[in-house]
């Protein structure tokens, strides 16, 4: 036998001998999985017991009284509002983020009562103008709510509600022309605008001047 076939058996052989180790390598893995796969099965049915049925029925017992004291709660938050705003200073104390959304809601029902008066040129009322409003929240949470008022003889009117901006939106008198922008009010000065529904009250009220047709 010569030289290259003794090379070429013993090549053959050395790949022979690698299948076969990484074969049992192989099935060698697979044996210890299933071993510990079945060992955990076995675990777990060993922690498994059977649950008395006076225990469930102390759980679900348990569940209804709780939700029976929650709705005993829902109840008289919304039957009882000292109640109600106590508990909700008690929950805003020690959460910022709770007292800033509160601050939030709150600043969305403020109750709004603005006062304005409609004139001519020469500083007499206007009556039975036609004003068309809207009254929006804070932060634009919900629809604002549209709305008309109506001056009276002394050319005056009044606008109420609940709400964080009050915007006029016309002035309608068929013998008049009014300014055709919108007029916005805020609900506080420090949101850092320059005019507010607070500024304009009974004695003070927003003027607006009508030109003749």
């Amino acid at each position: 036998m010569n030289k290259s076939k003794l090379v070429g058996g013993a090549v053959v052989l050395t790949a022979i001998l690698v299948f076969l180790v990484v074969y049992q390598a192989q099935k060698n893995n697979q044996k210890h999985r299933s071993e510990a796969d079945t060992a955990s099965v076995s675990e777990n049915v060993r922690a498994l017991r059977i649950i008395p049925q006076s225990e469930v029925d102390a759980v679900n017992e348990a569940q209804r009284a709780e939700l029976e004291r929650q709705k005993a709660f829902a109840r008289k938050i919304e039957t009882d509002k000292d109640f109600a705003e106590s508990e909700l200073q008690r929950l805003i104390a020690d959460n910022p983020r709770a007292k800033r959304t509160y601050q939030i809601v709150k600043a969305a029902t403020l109750p709004i009562s603005f006062y304005g008066k409609i004139i001519d040129s020469e500083n007499k009322p206007i009556s039975n103008v036609q004003i068309k409003y809207s009254i929006g929240s804070a932060y634009g949470m919900g629809q604002p709510v549209h709305g008309m008022a109506k001056t009276d003889d002394k050319g005056l009117y009044v606008i109420r509600g609940e709400g964080a901006i009050l915007s006029l939106h016309s002035f309608v008198e068929s013998g008049y022309q009014f300014p055709d922008s919108r007029q916005h009010f805020f609900s506080a000065t420090e949101s850092g605008r320059p005019n507010t529904w607070r500024d304009h009250t009974a004695t003070n009220p927003y003027i607006t001047v009508g030109i003749p047709r």
